[in-house]
């Protein structure tokens, strides 16, 4: 019961506009399917066990207490921010403790801090080859929310290869690669222009 509840406010994290808003554009059904969400509570109760047997038992509560003061709506975001970075300095491999440190710091809009701790989760995961699609997922929105739209992509496609029905991923990485292409597209025009530029003066 208890790890259903935690799922429960753990799936609360993702709920993009602009990807709904692609999505509906796309003809695609609004949310995720049942198959995907279940596949999403097993990870995220595979990753809260780890994390469980990682920390004694006061250090466990308190990484939860930390987790859910950071989720409650106009929260103050010191005391779970202090709370995780305890726990993270402690524990510097504990990949669930650096994934909602990062998230912590973004809801604070600390963007540096939330960027390093977001790749400090991404280097664990990694590691420890979790193949949790949710940290890339919510990586590459922020990335993509920061304009960093190719570094995006990098984390979205990550994301689409651990989970090929994830919703957001594939929504947001539809946006990130049109905005890279944008990109492309407005270097040529810009490196066509210079070459006419030159040719008049020579």
């Amino acid at each position: 019961r208890e790890v259903e509840r935690l799922v429960t406010l753990w799936l609360a994290d993702e709920g993009p506009n602009e990807a709904e808003r692609a999505g509906r554009a796309a003809g695609e059904a609004q949310g995720p399917s049942p198959d995907y969400q279940r596949r999403r509570q097993e990870k995220y109760a595979e990753v809260l066990d780890q994390t469980r047997k990682a920390l004694t038992p006061s250090e466990y509560d308190e990484f939860l207490k930390a987790r859910e003061e950071r989720k409650r709506p106009h929260s103050d975001s010191t005391e779970p921010i202090a709370a995780l970075e305890k726990v993270v300095a402690a524990h510097p491999t504990l990949y669930l403790g650096w994934f909602n440190l990062a998230l912590a710091y973004q809801a604070a809009e600390k963007v540096p801090e939330a960027a390093t701790a977001y790749e400090k989760a991404r280097t664990l995961e990694d590691e420890q080859k979790l193949a949790d699609p949710s940290l890339y997922s919510t990586y590459g929105i922020f990335l993509y929310r920061r304009g960093d739209y190719a570094r995006a992509s990098e984390m979205l496609k990550r994301a689409l290869q651990i989970e090929k029905a994830h919703p957001y991923a594939r929504r947001y990485l539809q946006l990130a690669n049109a905005q890279v292409q944008e990109a492309q597209t407005g270097r040529k025009i810009l490196e066509a222009a210079g070459d006419q530029g030159s040719d008049a003066y020579r």
